[in-house]
């Protein structure tokens, strides 16, 4: 197998000990401005606001120093928050979109600002928690009391706030939200938290407003042999891997299907994603016979479950040859095992669908809820997700409705967007039917 030239200054590498299934990684090293970093699944993210004042080219960014001028500006701009300098320490700069939009590039050398896809999967790596990626620190709810995060992931987001439509600075303390590159019309998307919300937040702003910018590392670009590559600038050293395996997954959600094997698009209709077939997000957890008694399973992937019941994800090299009980746990459903482990091949599929035979079952209750005819779906209900579906999770709902939920809530068991009497409904008729999650131990 031949290398390829990358960029003007490169070398042609040639190693006939590659084969044709091998993937070729080039690491790269921009060697400017990016030096806070942390990886967030297969992701590298910069876990600093950006503080360049310059365009990649060396151009000046414009530097708005009062809300008069800031409200005016139709070309890229920054600002410090409420336009004191002492917050560029504390928080880094504003930048209004057509900042991020710029040709000239705001992006240091080797990363860029995210796409909507991008963000998609930044948020199934976080189990959509906002408290995950919120600073351990400075937060605070609308009465005041502290409500920052935990910060596991290293992402770090403070609660800067922004510059509104008034231009002038909200939210300082209770609100982390960044650019992203999509844009529509007079506005563009952004993503975040806030100190009330217990997801990430993905939605549209003005283009003049204000916010701060993170960046994503150039990342997986597909070649000739459907295995994937890192390619940025400047090549510094390859490392050779195999490709991954792939598990195709088909399975229905109780309280999201919606008739003639169809669920709602509930992830599209509430605008946590562009794809208009995303229904949900779920987690596909393998774990080898060996380990059921384990607390954590050997491997877990999220991934979006589609409108026709399906999901595909990939699972690392070393599944290959080797045998899994296949889980899908999903936010307020009974989390379901294949009825027997899969031995992995390259490409593997598995129906939770069409048959009561392929989930496990414990012999007291059927192991999936029959939707109609030939067609069966993960039973709903399980709020806490404690594994069964009983009175907490109706005093849960309950609370949810009671206080007019809208959005993307765990209680939400329908998909509506809503939690109501309906999620109540299907909490109540599971709960009749004494049900318990099943694993093979």
């Amino acid at each position: 197998m031949n290398g390829n030239n990358v960029g003007t200054n490169s070398n042609t590498y040639t190693n006939s000990n590659l084969s044709s299934t091998d993937l070729v990684t080039v690491e790269l090293t921009p060697g400017n401005l990016v030096a806070n970093i942390t990886t967030i699944g297969s992701q590298v993210w910069t876990s600093k606001n950006l503080e360049v004042t310059t365009y990649r080219n060396g151009d000046p960014i414009t530097k708005v120093t009062n809300a008069t001028q800031w409200l005016g500006m139709t070309t890229g701009a920054y600002c410090y928050l409420n336009y004191d300098s002492a917050n560029n320490s504390k928080y880094g700069k504003l930048y209004n979109w057509y900042a991020v939009n710029d040709s000239r590039g705001l992006a240091s050398l080797g990363y860029h600002i995210p796409s909507s896809a991008e963000v998609d999967t930044f948020i199934l790596s976080v189990d959509n928690n906002a408290k995950s990626i919120m600073s351990n620190s400075g937060w605070v709810d609308f009465s005041g009391n502290d409500a920052s995060g935990t910060n596991i992931s290293g992402f770090n987001a403070l609660p800067t706030g922004g510059h509104g439509s008034g231009g002038n600075g909200y939210f300082e303390n209770m609100m982390a939200i960044f650019w992203g590159s999509q844009e529509s019309g007079n506005t563009a998307q952004y993503y975040g938290c806030f100190s009330w919300e217990p997801i990430i937040d993905k939605f549209w702003e003005e283009k003049r407003n204000g916010y701060p910018v993170r960046l994503i590392k150039d990342s997986a670009v597909e070649n000739s042999n459907v295995c994937s590559g890192t390619v940025t600038s400047n090549a510094i050293n390859i490392t050779v891997n195999q490709c991954n395996t792939t598990l195709n997954v088909k399975a229905y959600l109780e309280g999201f299907y919606r008739g003639n094997g169809t669920m709602s698009s509930t992830l599209s209709d509430i605008g946590n994603s562009d794809d208009p077939t995303a229904t949900d997000t779920i987690t596909v957890r393998l774990w080898s016979p060996a380990s059921l008694a384990n607390a954590s399973p050997n491997y877990s992937v999220n991934t979006i479950l589609h409108t026709n019941g399906t999901a595909s994800v990939q699972f690392p090299e070393a599944t290959l040859g080797n045998s899994y009980y296949v889980a899908i746990k999903h936010r307020n459903s009974i989390e379901t095992w294949s009825a027997s482990p899969i031995l992995f091949g390259t490409t593997n599929n598995i129906d939770f669908s069409s048959s009561m035979n392929a989930a496990f079952s414990d012999g007291f209750s059927d192991p999936l809820k029959s939707v109609s005819s030939g067609k069966y779906a993960l039973y709903a209900g399980d709020v806490n997700q404690d594994g069964t579906v009983d009175l907490f999770d109706s005093q849960l709902t309950e609370n949810g409705a009671a206080n007019l939920l809208f959005g993307y809530d765990l209680s939400d068991c329908n998909g509506d967007g809503s939690t109501d009497l309906f999620d109540l409904q299907l909490i109540e008729n599971n709960s009749t039917l004494l049900l318990f999650y099943s694993r093979p131990y």
